[in-house]
C-alpha cells in the first residue's frame, strides 16, 4: 500500500500519518497506467513478425574485432 501511495506523491517519512485516499488513488491510477503500457508492449512484442525485433544473442552480431 505504501508503495502506491508513493507513486501518489505520499513521502512515507517519520513524522507522517499514514497515505490519504488522494495520494492512494494517485498512486493507483499511475500504476494502473504503466501496467497497461507494459501490456501493450508485451502484446505487440508477441505479435511482431519482424526479425529485427527478436533480441540479439551475445556476439553474434556486435563485430567483435579478431585478434
Amino acid at each position: 500500500m505504501i508503495l502506491i501511495a508513493q507513486l501518489g506523491g505520499y513521502l512515507n517519512r517519520k513524522s507522517d500519518g499514514p497515505p490519504g485516499f488522494e495520494c492512494l488513488w494517485k498512486g493507483y491510477v499511475l500504476f494502473d497506467a504503466k501496467v497497461q503500457l507494459m501490456q501493450q508492449i508485451i502484446h505487440q512484442r508477441q505479435t511482431s513478425t519482424s526479425k529485427s525485433c527478436r533480441p540479439m544473442r551475445c556476439g553474434k552480431s556486435m563485430g567483435h574485432a579478431q585478434g
